[in-house]
Formats: structure tokens, C-alpha cells, sequence
């Protein structure tokens, strides 16, 4: 992670889970504003800086919303964070990649599952280094578990690291409730819970491997504007538990 770089606690708890390479699917999930889809965007970019030559999934459900939201997020916040400027990268729209000088990548996925691709066989060919999944909620399991598949494939003994899908989310009854949100209540909820979910080698040795939910809501994020928060407080009774308590 930058030093001189100011983040949240929480966010820098998702950074603690996202190197530990025991923990094989992490969810930053909770309510709105707190400050997910930025999360996502630098986890990403550090991860690109660091580890030059890598090959990472940058994904939503729509394509389009992942270039309106997640990419701009990227582009024009996360990206001055780190001082990275636009002669430091190139993005090209049309084959969906934003490259790196160093010649790490970002390839921007689609995950909705079309009739012509049911078993999301177009992602059956890719080589990822890791994955990133925002709005997660959106997304099928089997669009999830089919892009889980992918990683671990690209350039990960060369650096020692584990293939880590990072996905953000607000609350929403899908397949993440099951799978993380559930589990997370069940082990006591508070900041994060971790279980195991099956065995990673680490330098040679077989640990067990985790998976991991953070919650988050608008309250802490230091950074978002106060009448933001205000706005979250007038919704009605059950968008306000969702959104501004995360539940």
C-alpha cells in the first residue's frame, strides 16, 4: 500500500485481507458511500503497480456500468491518489483493456450471462492474475465462480502471490448473502469475520484458505460529504436500514 496515501480504517483492513494469501475471496460490503468502488479502483491500480507484467479482471455485470462508474472512479480519482498520470496508461474502449507502462492490465469483463453463453464460456480462456468484482450483488454465482476459475493463471509463482477475487457490494438478496453476508452474521458480524474455504499453497506449503467479509456503511468513510449522509437518513424505513446501516 502507498504510505503517503490517507484511507480509512476499514479500507485499510481490506488491504490487510487483500495481501494475506491465505484469503482467496474477499467482500467489501455494507451500505452506500463507503467508499467501495473507490476501494476497489485502488486496490486494483496498487496491485498493477506493484506487481508489473500482471494480468487482472476489472468486473460488473454490465459492461457499460462498469465504464460509467467503476473505470471512471479509476480514472478520475484513484488514479491522481497515486499520482499516476494519463501518460502512465493507455485505455482502449474498444478491446476493453487499460494498460500500464510497466505492462500490467486491466481487462474490463462483462458478467451478465447471455442466452448464446449460459455457461460463460467467453471467460473460459482467460489467463488472470487476480479479479476484482464491483456491485457484486449484481452478478449470478455462476458468473462469480466461472471468473474465480480464472485466476491464479497468470505470472502468480513468479511473484508469489495468491489469486484473490476482491468484490465490493451493497446489501441485496443474492448469492453473496449465502455464500459471505450469512456466514459473516453467523461467526458474530461486527468489522469482519474470515472462514475457511478450502486449502491455498503458500512457498511450498498446503494452509487453509479463507474467505473474508468487511462491512462498511457511509459512516466510515471520513471522506464523503456530510449532506450525502443526511440524504441516506431521509429514505424510508427499510432503503435506510440497507443502505445506511448495511443491513
Amino acid at each position: 500500500m502507498e504510505s503517503d496515501l490517507t484511507i480509512s480504517e476499514v479500507q485499510s483492513l481490506a488491504f490487510q485481507f487483500f495481501e494475506d494469501p491465505q484469503v482467496v475471496g474477499l467482500v467489501f460490503g455494507g451500505g452506500a458511500g463507503g467508499g467501495k468502488t473507490f476501494l476497489l479502483g485502488l486496490i486494483a491500480a496498487i496491485a498493477c503497480k506493484k506487481y508489473p507484467g500482471t494480468r487482472w479482471g476489472l468486473a460488473r455485470k454490465e459492461l457499460k456500468s462498469l465504464k460509467q462508474t467503476t473505470l471512471a472512479t479509476l480514472i478520475s480519482k484513484v488514479h491522481p491518489s497515486l499520482g499516476i498520470s494519463e501518460n502512465d496508461y493507455k485505455l482502449n474502449l474498444l478491446d476493453s483493456t487499460l494498460e500500464y507502462v510497466n505492462g500490467s492490465s486491466l481487462l474490463l469483463l462483462d458478467l451478465t450471462a447471455k442466452p448464446s453463453d449460459p455457461e460463460m464460456e467467453s471467460l473460459g480462456s482467460l489467463e488472470l492474475t487476480g479479479a476484482f468484482i464491483d456491485e457484486v450483488g449484481e452478478v449470478s454465482k455462476k458468473a462469480y465462480d466461472t471468473l474465480a476459475s480464472r485466476v491464479n493463471r497468470w505470472r502468480n509463482k513468479e511473484y508469489g502471490i495468491t489469486g484473490t477475487v476482491v468484490s465490493s457490494c451493497n446489501p441485496s438478496p443474492s448469492f453473496v448473502r449465502q455464500e459471505f453476508y450469512d456466514k459473516y452474521a453467523q461467526l458474530g458480524g461486527g468489522r469482519v469475520q474470515k472462514w475457511q474455504n478450502g486449502y491455498v499453497w503458500v512457498n511450498g506449503e498446503r494452509l487453509p484458505a479463507y474467505n473474508a467479509y468487511i462491512r462498511s456503511t457511509v459512516l466510515d468513510n471520513p471522506f464523503v460529504d456530510e449532506n450525502y449522509v443526511e440524504s441516506l437518513r431521509r429514505l424510508p424505513p427499510l432503503e435506510k436500514r440497507r443502505l445506511l446501516d448495511g443491513n
